[in-house]
Protein backbone atom coordinates (compact mmCIF):
# COMPACT_ATOMS: atom_id res chain seq x y z
CA UNK A 1 0.00 0.00 0.00
CA UNK A 2 1.32 3.94 -1.38
CA UNK A 3 1.67 5.49 2.06
CA UNK A 4 0.32 9.14 1.54
CA UNK A 5 0.11 12.45 4.00
CA UNK A 6 -3.22 14.47 3.76
CA UNK A 7 -3.77 17.84 4.89
CA UNK A 8 -7.43 19.37 5.17
CA UNK A 9 -7.01 23.48 4.80
CA UNK A 10 -10.61 25.17 5.23
CA UNK A 11 -9.94 29.02 5.64
CA UNK A 12 -6.76 31.28 4.58
CA UNK A 13 -6.12 31.84 8.23
CA UNK A 14 -3.52 28.51 8.85
CA UNK A 15 -1.90 28.48 5.38
CA UNK A 16 1.34 29.68 6.27
CA UNK A 17 1.36 27.00 9.24
CA UNK A 18 0.84 24.97 5.88
CA UNK A 19 4.00 25.63 4.43
CA UNK A 20 5.86 25.96 7.27
CA UNK A 21 4.61 21.85 7.67
CA UNK A 22 5.17 20.94 4.28
CA UNK A 23 8.55 22.72 4.50
CA UNK A 24 9.61 20.25 7.33
CA UNK A 25 7.90 16.99 6.32
CA UNK A 26 9.26 17.20 2.73
CA UNK A 27 12.86 17.05 4.27
CA UNK A 28 11.71 13.73 5.89
CA UNK A 29 9.18 12.22 3.97
CA UNK A 30 9.29 10.63 0.56
CA UNK A 31 5.38 9.52 0.12
CA UNK A 32 2.75 10.95 -1.50
CA UNK A 33 1.43 14.64 0.02
CA UNK A 34 -2.36 15.62 -1.16
CA UNK A 35 -4.12 19.01 0.13
CA UNK A 36 -7.70 18.93 -0.03
CA UNK A 37 -8.74 22.98 0.38
CA UNK A 38 -12.03 24.10 0.80
CA UNK A 39 -13.16 27.21 -1.56
CA UNK A 40 -12.33 29.96 0.36
CA UNK A 41 -8.69 28.81 0.44
CA UNK A 42 -8.33 26.74 -2.33
CA UNK A 43 -6.53 29.22 -5.28
CA UNK A 44 -3.46 29.68 -2.33
CA UNK A 45 -2.83 26.35 -1.92
CA UNK A 46 -2.68 25.80 -6.20
CA UNK A 47 -0.18 28.29 -5.82
CA UNK A 48 1.46 26.33 -2.95
CA UNK A 49 1.44 23.47 -4.95
CA UNK A 50 3.27 24.48 -7.57
CA UNK A 51 6.76 25.36 -5.59
CA UNK A 52 8.76 21.91 -6.55
CA UNK A 53 10.34 21.82 -3.73
CA UNK A 54 7.78 20.36 -1.32
CA UNK A 55 6.99 17.56 -3.52
CA UNK A 56 3.04 17.86 -3.40
CA UNK A 57 1.26 15.66 -5.40
CA UNK A 58 -1.76 17.59 -5.31
CA UNK A 59 -4.64 19.32 -4.11
CA UNK A 60 -8.15 18.80 -4.71
CA UNK A 61 -11.09 21.45 -4.06
CA UNK A 62 -13.74 20.24 -1.33
CA UNK A 63 -16.92 21.54 0.07
CA UNK A 64 -17.69 20.60 2.92
CA UNK A 65 -21.74 19.74 3.70
CA UNK A 66 -21.38 21.45 7.23
CA UNK A 67 -20.32 25.13 7.93
CA UNK A 68 -21.11 25.30 11.75
CA UNK A 69 -19.56 24.93 14.78
CA UNK A 70 -16.26 22.54 14.38
CA UNK A 71 -16.96 22.25 10.36
CA UNK A 72 -13.09 21.07 10.14
CA UNK A 73 -13.05 17.94 12.06
CA UNK A 74 -16.48 16.71 10.93
CA UNK A 75 -15.17 17.51 7.57
CA UNK A 76 -11.44 15.76 8.21
CA UNK A 77 -13.36 12.57 9.61
CA UNK A 78 -15.76 12.47 6.31
CA UNK A 79 -12.76 13.34 4.04
CA UNK A 80 -10.96 10.37 5.49
CA UNK A 81 -13.61 7.60 4.84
Amino acid sequence: MKQRVVYLMSGEAHLPYLVVSLWTLCKHWDGEIIIHAWPESFDIVKTIVKDRRLKISGAIKREPEYRGKNAQFIDKIKMMR
